[in-house]
């Protein structure tokens, strides 16, 4: 991902445009030459060791960008750094006990701890911090095809103007329904506020997508997340993007199509799940009394029609040896709207095997706790969490609500 200082855009009559590199770009294909020749003799050197060669390899204007998209290509070790902490503590109350005692020079001081230290003090200032980013040493790189590598910073450009957005409209357009249905799950997935316009069954796919810019709450994750979104837009057939950004405190917008041929650095739709959703999913299937209640967990592939337009994407579906399914859609702290929109459909889904799970501060935030209460006595259920759904709160529901029919 490229951060704000690496983005190459203009802006003007209100619209801003990313700067494009060209796959054929003879001046940026020899600066990704000459970079990644650099990062792939590095093995067993850190970033800080090969700067100088870096500067040199890269020359065009773009050169920091392409080292920053190399760089997470990289491997580093964090051999020893569990030792390091506790030896940089060690250093630290050796020098605060001295430092008590008074009455030195910096160099009666310096010398001092060398001898309780038993390194030179320069030898021990020169290791303190061994464990930060730009120290560690590089094990093993991937690089890319210098095409791909363009077509990788391309991506990152929108990515990265994204992360400033209050609101995006997408249009899609793609005869493929399994396509356009993954899509949308890919939506639900990475925890987006977002609204469809469409019937999930039309060709035309229309969904708005609430930005970063427009929550007051964790705003940089979720940025993070709707970049992390936005590679799958690439695999559709046809799709269109309009975003409203605020960028250096001018009201902006971004427009771009496929009509600008970025190829996906995601092999497929069906590719990337969220860590945290990817080790919820682990260590229910890893649960035993789960198994043993006849259960498995996976990630959902469809939807369940509510009526009106009105769709929900559950994340984990929980499928009994007998067939039968109970589905969890998880929201988050910048939820509110769509948890609410939820609540009022509870009639809709009343015969449904869902269940809900709501942050904690949220429920405190929307003094929701009796309403909540009141649809965890029908079928469905609901499963309070504080940073995210635990295999016991799935197991107290199955206790409760599992029942198979």
């Amino acid at each position: 991902m490229l951060t704000k200082a690496h983005l190459k855009y203009t802006s003007r009559s209100g619209s801003v445009y990313p700067k494009y590199v060209s796959p054929t770009d003879a001046k940026v294909l020899e600066d990704i030459d000459a970079l990644t020749s650099v990062y792939s003799a590095a093995i067993g050197q850190s970033t800080v060791d090969i700067e100088g060669k870096l500067k040199k390899a890269g020359k065009s204007a773009l050169a920091d960008g392409l080292r920053k998209l190399l760089e997470e290509r990289c491997e580093f070790s964090d051999e020893g750094f569990a030792d390091l902490e506790a030896q940089r503590w060690q250093y630290i109350e050796a020098a605060k006990a001295l430092r008590l005692e008074g009455g030195m020079s910096r160099q009666d001081f310096q010398d001092s701890l060398s001898r309780s230290w038993g390194v030179s003090f320069a030898e021990a200032k020169a290791s303190l911090y061994g464990d930060l980013p730009y120290k560690k040493l590089i094990t093993k790189f991937e690089p890319y095809d210098p095409k791909d590598l363009v077509h990788r910073f391309n991506c990152a450009q929108i990515q990265g103007l994204l992360m400033q957005a209050k609101e995006i409209k997408v249009v899609v357009d793609d005869p493929d329904l399994v396509k356009r249905r993954r899509l949308f799950q890919k939506v639900k997935f990475h925890g987006l506020i977002a609204s469809l316009d469409s019937d999930i069954n039309d060709k035309s796919l229309r969904f708005v997508i609430g930005g970063p810019m427009s929550i007051f709450e964790g705003s940089h994750t979720y940025g993070s997340r709707l970049a992390n979104f936005f590679p799958y837009l690439l695999h559709m057939k046809a799709w269109q993007l309009e975003a409203q950004l605020k960028l250096n405190q001018k009201a902006l917008v971004l427009k771009c199509d496929s009509k600008k041929k970025i190829k996906s650095h995601y092999k497929d739709l069906a590719g990337y799940i969220p860590d945290d959703l990817q080790g919820f999913l682990k260590g229910l299937n890893d649960s035993k009394a789960l198994s043993e209640k006849g259960w498995k967990a996976m990630a959902s592939e469809n939807f369940i029609n509510l009526g009106g337009q009105n769709y929900c994407f559950p994340d984990i579906t929980l499928v009994h040896k007998s067939g039968s399914k109970r589905h969890i859609e998880i929201f988050h702290r910048w939820h509110q709207s769509q948890l609410q929109r939820r609540l009022g459909d509870a009639k809709s889904f009343s015969q449904l095997d869902l269940v809900l799970a709501v942050p904690k501060k949220l429920v405190e935030k929307l003094g929701i706790k009796q309403q909540l209460q009141s649809l965890d006595s029908s079928l469905n259920s609901v499963i309070e969490y504080s940073t995210f759904p635990t295999v016991r709160a799935v197991l107290a529901y199955l206790d409760s609500h599992g029942k198979v029919l």
